[in-house]
């Protein structure tokens, strides 16, 4: 025994010994590579005779107490300082771009290198340095430093040259007196009306920003009040700086029509709508004119979608003050319904004895009104679980032509696990979905005529699912689901369903399984029979926008309130009972549940920084004791802290026992009541389609109360102590339309069976099998994580 102590020592000494010299010859191979590039790589050495080399490019004040926020002017004004001075540590990524060739193709590891990681030099030139000067005096200007000047003095030493852009100005000016047109005209009185909403304000910097937000207001009003023919050309600034003492009067002209003609107000007179136009077969075709209402004429070869919706999404009636706002409204309320492919408005103008009208005709090109889609997905998630879905999908967007939708779901699916004594086929899943919507609110009280931006949708669900776990038990879940969906602008969605109606029946439990019900009785009590009748609402908030270069924001709130009606009616009808009050022979749920969804996109540079915060709480009351096993939070996973299994963590501080492998490896038991998890990720480029990222990912789920799991209740004084921690790194591929996401996570800090939650680190052995299967999870994904 000794011997072979000693032996397994020496060979354990002779590794370390091994990976040492691996250690030390990568540190020495990475200090040569960094000492040539700092050698033998001067920075002008490539430069031509008379080329120089921007070293520093900075920006001074000649009279610095003229300028309050002289930080913020300068960083402003040296975005116009072009090119940059060539960044990083001892500019490496210049050295590295001179230390390589031309490479003879435009790809290639050289070309990667010299053109991607590396920096083309920032080159001096006399013409550029003219144009950065013109463009901060206009900024300066525009931002109120009149009379203001950019010297620039220039220092050359070694082929380099440093640039010192030299602010001369007195201070920014201040707006003294807003003057408005102070005639009898429509728009004077107009322009009155509204002043409190002015973007120029007394006492205010002069900014040119404010001018032009102005000028869009302002136009806004009268495109909104009849003014058809009015644009923001017809208005001007005057700007008075006579008065010195840097305060400024600004005069607000309106220019009159061509040929001196007032501006005048239009009505809407006629509407045509022509429901199938296209522009090749339109001309050559016989249309016929159906008058559906007073002046509103639907102009068709066939007939495509009812008169009432067309009258319903078209805003105004005939003798109503033309108004922008409600043109836009209408041609999105028509692009809402899913039914045209292209929407266009042409408007031609009658002025007579009658006034001043407006006919309008709407060019409707149809979209295809019916898609039938295959899915085949392939997915997996951790624990070794593969699987494949198989769906067919079938859309009709106008069943009865009012743009109705119909849209019914077939899916099926099989999951497997590799490397354990399962049988091939661990899940089987069946899914059949219809959904039924109108484009409308429908309702047993009337609503007003619907005049918002977007069109509001109701809609009724049905889903049956049918879920095999292969050993443990079957589960049938039947859903019907009455809804409304509306936008109340292009950033805020809300979502209400006040009937969502669910039975949940579970059956064909296995031996093994019933033992661990046995076992559990929160997790027995899950896994009841039930029925699910409440509400949900859901409200979503994104201000994302294509442009990627801004910062953005992304909130999702769900609230949900089952059982109380039922409650109320059992309790008036049946009294104080012992047990659980049954409605159609099972017991119903009765719990709230709120749960939310933070995200912060933040841009840096080329590279993103994203924040997540999930909490969530679900309390069972009245009727129920727990949750159904569905309504339960559960953390892990690739969308989740991804150094865990999914519902591998928690609750709390509670390690399942090693009972039985089989029922282990499902996680069953690890669910809970409440759940805190925070994500930090940072996502940067790598090459074309491939990009990295390094995330950090925090978390746990909680039970409110339970007498068999101790360590997994919450408490305020301690659940701090028990939030695990996990890291890692990712690849992703990001072909835009699709992303396909590999991470690799590592647990930091986890729970330890009876010694709490402790730090990893001093577990870190990577070349011990047990411990990269104990603290790394590799996990694969569809898309970002969040």
């Amino acid at each position: 025994m000794e011997l072979v102590f000693r032996l397994r020592n020496h060979l354990i000494v002779k590794r370390k010994r091994k990976w040492n010299k691996v250690i030390k010859f990568g540190v020495y191979i990475v200090l040569v590579l960094i000492g040539s590039l700092l050698g033998s790589c001067s920075l002008t050495n490539r430069l031509t005779e008379n080329e120089l080399l921007i070293a520093k490019s900075s920006i001074t004040y000649t009279h610095p107490v003229t300028v309050k926020k002289k930080q913020r002017l300068r960083s402003e004004l040296s975005s116009f300082a072009k090119p940059k001075p060539n960044s990083g540590l001892f500019k490496m990524k210049l050295r590295l771009y001179n230390s390589i060739k031309e490479p003879k193709k435009n790809k290639g590891l050289k070309y990667w290198l010299k053109y991607k990681l590396g920096e083309r030099p920032a080159l001096y030139k006399k013409s550029q340095l003219q144009k950065n000067q013109l463009f901060m005096e206009k900024h300066l200007t525009d931002q109120g430093f009149f009379n203001s000047a950019i010297l620039v003095d220039t220092t050359v030493r070694n082929k380099k040259v440093a640039i010192n852009y030299l602010v001369d100005c007195k201070g920014q000016y201040q707006l003294n007196q807003i003057i408005y047109p102070s005639d009898s005209s429509d728009i004077s009185f107009l322009i009155k009306e509204y002043q409190d909403k002015s973007f120029l304000k007394s006492g205010a910097n002069y900014q040119k920003s404010n001018l032009d937000k102005e000028r869009s207001r302002l136009t806004k009003i009268m495109n909104d009040k009849g003014f058809f023919d009015f644009s923001s050309d017809y208005i001007n600034f005057f700007i008075d700086t006579v008065k010195g003492n840097l305060l400024t009067d600004v005069y607000v002209n309106i220019e009159p029509l061509p040929e001196g003609k007032p501006h005048k107000t239009y009505s809407i007179d006629e509407t045509y709508v022509v429901t199938n136009y296209d522009l090749k077969q339109f001309s050559n075709t016989a249309q016929d004119t159906i008058l559906s209402h007073p002046k509103f004429n639907i102009v068709e070869d066939q007939r495509f979608i009812r008169p009432t919706v067309l009258r319903r999404m078209i805003l105004q009636n005939p003798a109503d003050i033309f108004s922008k706002e409600f043109q836009n409204a209408s041609l999105n309320h028509l692009l809402d319904l899913g039914t045209f492919k292209f929407v266009n408005l042409k408007y031609i103008k009658y002025n007579d004895s009658l006034g001043n009208r407006l006919d309008r005709i709407y060019y409707m090109t149809p979209d295809l009104v019916q898609d039938i889609k295959v899915d085949l997905e392939l997915n997996n998630r951790t624990g070794g679980y593969y699987g494949t879905v198989a769906a067919i999908s079938y859309l009709h967007k106008n069943l009865f032509y009012g743009a109705e939708k119909l849209d019914a779901r077939l899916s099926s699916g099989i999951e497997t696990q590799v490397g354990n004594q399962l049988s091939f086929i661990n899940t089987l899943d069946f899914n059949l979905q219809l959904k039924y919507s109108v484009p409308k609110f429908v309702a047993p009280f009337r609503f007003k005529q619907y005049s918002g931006y977007h069109v509001p949708h109701t809609s009724v669900s049905l889903i049956n699912n049918f879920q095999k776990r292969e050993g443990f038990y079957s589960i049938f879940n039947t859903s019907i689901l009455l809804g409304y969906e509306w936008k109340e602008t292009n950033k805020k969605l809300h979502q209400l369903n006040p009937i969502d109606f669910q039975i949940v029946r579970v059956f064909n439990t296995s031996n093994e399984f019933e033992a661990l019900l046995k076992e559990n009785n929160r997790l027995e009590q899950s896994f009841e029979n039930t029925f699910i009748a409440g509400l949900n609402y859901i409200y979503n908030y994104s201000n994302q926008s294509l442009n990627e270069g801004r910062n953005s924001l992304f909130f999702r709130g769900e609230f949900k309130l089952t059982g109380n009606l039922f409650y109320l009616y059992s309790k008036l009808v049946q009294g104080n009972v012992d047990q659980a009050y049954e409605l159609f022979g099972l017991p119903f749920s009765q719990f709230i549940r709120l749960q939310t969804d933070v995200r912060l996109h933040k841009r840096l540079r080329n590279n993103n920084l994203v924040g997540r915060i999930a909490p969530g709480i679900a309390i069972p009351y009245g009727n129920s004791s727990v949750l159904p096993y569905n309504e339960q939070f559960y953390i892990g996973g690739a969308n989740s802290i991804r150094a865990f299994k999914l519902r591998g963590l928690g609750p709390g501080g509670f390690v399942p026992p090693e009972i039985n492998q089989e029922i282990d490896e499902q996680f069953l038991d690890q669910t809970g009541d409440i759940r805190l998890e925070m994500n930090l990720e940072y996502r940067f480029d790598l090459i074309k389609y491939l990009k990295g990222a390094v995330f950090i990912d925090a978390g746990n789920i909680w039970l409110l109360k339970s007498d068999e799991t101790p360590e997994g209740v919450f408490h305020f004084n301690q659940f701090i102590d028990e939030i695990a921690i996990g890291s890692g790194v990712g690849l992703r591929l990001d072909f835009e339309f699709a992303v396909i996401r590999m991470d690799l996570g590592i647990a930091l800090r986890k729970p330890y069976l009876d010694r709490g939650f402790r730090w990893s680190f001093d577990q870190w052995d990577f070349k011990n099998r047990a411990f990269r299967k104990d603290h790394l999870n590799l996990v694969f994904g569809i898309g970002y994580p969040f």
